[in-house]
């Protein structure tokens, strides 16, 4: 799963919601926003994804970072790309709650193909809660498919997929309303011969979800892991909007900005020197954000001087998606609601 999708599904906790202010940006703010943590997340090192664990990072503070390139007070884009990724702060495990009612669990919402420690492709099969309480999966769903070699039904007799507790996963899978659960099922392809299983189910209760989008998909051997839950991002209570060029031309590099807006009476104190993600037409990184400013005053806004670079090969269309870490982890995500912007891109 790439960081954006990551990032649009899984929003936050709704039990550290703001008080909304009487403003209306504030309104908007408060959909996507949540309460401060106060705690604070080592900057840590990491591939460009959202995995991020390993040794503290150091953002320095340079002399060209309080310059200023416009008159109305943009800030200067700072190049100094990251070789670490920031870590990023996420809900913490919650105690487990009354056990879901698999008949109140929406059908399969989603599937992802994701690539274990190990090694082993897996599927994710997603499903929702529901109902208006939370409640807790856990457990290993028992896992049923179709013989290709007889056309009979059977019960996989496995031993479960190895479960990978971490900071992207928290099991057992204790879910809000609305909120997804997931169970990874090992995504075998044909040649086993007489454990090719097609129309493959995971049965919980006397429910019983596809492992698959295609009945007809084989799968050799699959077993099943336990329920766990992704837990979301935590938000700072700041938005970015991205302002950019229509179109941009194939190996060409483009200027854009990014506004951070704080909609409440108070100050937000960045807390040190942030660090921002840009993505597009499948060119992303880490970079450094410009620390010149430490803060943004009540119902204030800064806006941001960005650049990237087309590929050569990149294909047409494109969407631009830009989101920042700060020094706690919190992060604030550009264009949530449409998934950053649309950008053309041409010859």
């Amino acid at each position: 799963m790439d960081l954006e999708t990551d990032l649009r599904t899984a929003l936050g906790d709704s039990r550290h919601e703001l008080v909304p202010p009487p403003h209306a940006t504030e309104t908007i703010v408060r959909n996507v926003c949540r309460r401060r943590r106060r705690r604070t997340v080592t900057w840590a090192a990491a591939g460009l994804i959202v995995v991020a664990v390993g040794v503290p990072v150091a953002l320095r503070v340079s002399p060209s970072d309080s310059t200023v390139v416009t008159a109305d007070g943009t800030v200067g884009w700072v190049a100094e790309p990251l070789a670490q990724a920031p870590q990023l702060a996420r809900r913490s495990p919650r105690p487990a709650a009354p056990a879901c009612d698999p008949a109140k669990l929406n059908p399969t919402i989603g599937y992802e193909d994701v690539l274990a420690a190990d090694g082993t492709m897996l599927r994710s099969v997603v499903v929702t809660n529901r109902t208006d309480r939370r409640c807790t999966l856990s457990g290993i769903p028992t896992v049923k498919g179709t013989l290709t070699s007889t056309g009979a039904r059977t019960t996989v007799v496995a031993y479960p997929v190895a479960d990978e507790p971490g900071e992207l996963r928290q099991y057992p899978a204790t879910i809000d309303p609305g909120e997804a659960a997931r169970v990874d099922v090992t995504k075998g392809s044909a040649g086993c011969d007489a454990t090719e299983l097609t129309d493959v189910v995971l049965e919980f209760g006397a429910r019983s979800f596809p492992a698959s989008p295609k009945s007809d998909e084989v799968m050799c051997a699959p077993r099943a892991g336990s329920w766990y839950v992704r837990p979301p991002l935590l938000n700072a209570p700041v938005m970015a909007k991205i302002s950019a060029p229509a179109q941009v031309r194939r190996g060409e590099t483009f200027d854009y900005t990014v506004e951070l807006t704080n909609g409440y009476n108070r100050t937000f104190s960045y807390g040190g020197c942030p660090a921002y993600r840009q993505e597009f037409a499948g060119s992303k990184g880490w970079f450094r954000l410009n620390c010149g400013p430490r803060k943004i005053g009540p119902h204030s806004s800064v806006t941001y001087a960005m650049r990237a670079t087309v590929p050569k090969d990149a294909e047409k269309g494109g969407r631009l998606t830009w989101m920042a870490a700060m020094p706690d982890g919190e992060v604030v995500i550009a264009n949530l609601d449409t998934g950053g912007v649309p950008v053309e891109i041409v010859k």
